[in-house]
Parts: structure tokens; C-alpha cells; sequence
């Protein structure tokens, strides 16, 4: 049973909507700003957003939160879809969007189940995992939209040259949600 009052109930999803909305701006501002490149660095509001919406009083919320970011992100980039599939596009938007969905849910299960502090360090790993699922081993291969596609030939971490250095998406995805990491764990 929920123990929350209905007033702190409304301002907790009030606080969720505002997370959604800012992960959703900040998605969009990073992937619209041609006149402006260093706007791209707005990805890390992105993901930002979308790990504090994982902090729902239950799973379920936090898949439908997550579920509706993914949506009104990928949605509106994916449009040209629309023009091929017809209403069937939708079902695609959906599809890719689960994958936001299933993330956040299952990083707010490790959450309610293991405390932030000990879910922040899973965080990349999850994230890592499901993006490779979604692009490698899923039978739609849904690699077209990710948070730092359009960065992977320009690594945002210069490493010391006898570390090995992460090369493409996958690194640039490991080497932001690690930092970000490090900031929650402090």
C-alpha cells in the first residue's frame, strides 16, 4: 500500500512530469542544434532526465513514465516514418520507445530493491545492455536514434594515451553515464 498523502502524491508526479519534460527538451535541443553544436552537449540533460524519472513510487509508473519520454522523443525525430508505415508507424514509436520504458523500469526495481547509491553504479551497465540489445540482438535492430550517435566519431573524454581510450557510441554512452555516476555517488 502506498503511503503517501495525496498531496505529496500530486507533487511527486508533478516532479515526475517536470523530469519528463526536461529530458524531452534537452533530447530535442541536442539533435535540432545545428546553428549551435555545442547545444549537442545537451544529451547529458537527456539522460539526466531520464534516470530521475526512474524515481517512482513503483515500477510500473516508472515503465509509463519512461515509456511516454521515449515517445515524445523519438516520435517527433522519426516522423519520416509516418510517411512509409501510415498508422503502423505508431506501433514503431512504441516499439523503440519500450526500450525507455524497460530501462527505467528496471533501473527504479534496483532502486527500490538494492538504495540509489549501490543502483547508480548498475546504471551504465543497464543502459549499455539494453542499447546493445535493442541495436544488436532484437530483431528490428533499432540503432538509429541513441543518445550519443552523432557524437561517436568525437569522443567527449580525452583519457590518458596508455589507457585504452573508448572509441564510438558505446564509449562516449560508458564514459558520460560513468561521470554522471560518480556525481550522484559524492
Amino acid at each position: 500500500m502506498n503511503s503517501r498523502t495525496p498531496a505529496s502524491a500530486r507533487a511527486h508526479r508533478k516532479k515526475s512530469f517536470l523530469w519528463l519534460a526536461l529530458a524531452v527538451t534537452c533530447f530535442h535541443a541536442a539533435y535540432t542544434s545545428l546553428k549551435f553544436p555545442a547545444a549537442g552537449l545537451l544529451i547529458f540533460g537527456y539522460a539526466f532526465g531520464l534516470v530521475k524519472v526512474c524515481e517512482q513510487p513503483n515500477v510500473r509508473r516508472a515503465f509509463y513514465f519512461g515509456l511516454a519520454t521515449g515517445y515524445l522523443c523519438y516520435a517527433p525525430q522519426l516522423f519520416f516514418m509516418w510517411r512509409i508505415f501510415s498508422v503502423f508507424a505508431v506501433v514503431l514509436w512504441l516499439v523503440l520507445a519500450f526500450w525507455s520504458g524497460l530501462f527505467t523500469a528496471t533501473v527504479c526495481g534496483c532502486q527500490h530493491r538494492w538504495g540509489k547509491t549501490r543502483t547508480a553504479w548498475l546504471i551504465p551497465i543497464l543502459w549499455t545492455g539494453s542499447e546493445y540489445f535493442r541495436s544488436e540482438l532484437y530483431y528490428l535492430k533499432f540503432s538509429w536514434i541513441d543518445v550519443f550517435l552523432g557524437s561517436s566519431e568525437k569522443p567527449l573524454i580525452i583519457f590518458n594515451p596508455a589507457i585504452p581510450r573508448p572509441s564510438g557510441q558505446v564509449g562516449n554512452q560508458d564514459a558520460a553515464l560513468t561521470l554522471w555516476r560518480a556525481r550522484s555517488v559524492v
